[in-house]
């Protein structure tokens, strides 16, 4: 083999001896990065579950409504009985 084989290949393999150790550093800041945007979509998906809860309370019981009832206390005159 010739020096600059020899040399192009103790290069390529000093480069791959480094890659898994930067991979790795990679990876965990993507972990780290992918926990954070987790946590955001959790937050946004609680507060979206938050308001909807409020807005369902709203349209089944609104406090603007009043419901009067009014039931007869005498039969009616007209009535055969």
């Amino acid at each position: 083999m010739s020096t600059i084989t020899r040399a192009f290949a103790l290069a390529a393999l000093a480069c791959l001896a480094h890659t898994p150790a930067y991979a790795q550093d990679a990876s965990t800041d993507d972990m780290r990065s992918l926990d954070g945007q987790v946590q955001e979509i959790k937050s946004d998906v609680l507060s979206i579950a938050a308001e909807l809860n409020n807005l369902e309370e709203r349209l089944l019981y609104p406090s603007g409504t009043r419901c009067s009832w009014r039931w007869p206390m005498t039969p009616h005159s007209g009535s055969t009985r």
